[in-house]
């Protein structure tokens, strides 16, 4: 058996669910975001703009590909970028389960890199 390091396509099981995971926490960051805006100002800004980010990161588009190519393909940097992107959403009660999703997504995508899996886009 090949024990060498293992590529998969970008329309595997894995990156299908936890892809849709991370588009769902992207979605529920904008609209905590929108709504954490009357209470703390700052976390709702930082809320709609992560959620923005994320469904950037998480929706191939070209030129993001081009420019962050290391995120798309090793995702072990992917998880360490949503571990270290989640911790300012904790600052209000409305957003932390936006928190809790992205380490559960960073975490699974810091397992799955560990193990030496590469996507191929």
């Amino acid at each position: 058996m090949d024990k060498g390091i293992k590529i998969y396509q970008a329309g595997s099981n894995f990156t299908k669910y936890v892809r849709f995971l991370a588009l769902f926490t992207g979605l529920l960051a904008c609209v905590l975001g929108i709504i954490t805006l009357f209470y703390v100002v700052w976390v709702g800004i930082f809320g709609i703009i992560e959620g923005i980010i994320v469904l950037i990161l998480e929706y191939p588009m070209a030129w993001v590909v081009t420019n962050f190519k290391v995120l798309y393909e090793k995702t072990i940097y992917r998880g360490i970028f949503y571990l270290c992107f989640s911790i300012i959403v904790f600052f209000s009660p409305i957003t932390i389960v936006v928190g809790i999703l992205l380490i559960i997504v960073g975490l699974l995508y810091l397992i799955w890199g560990c193990k030496g899996n590469i996507v191929k886009l």
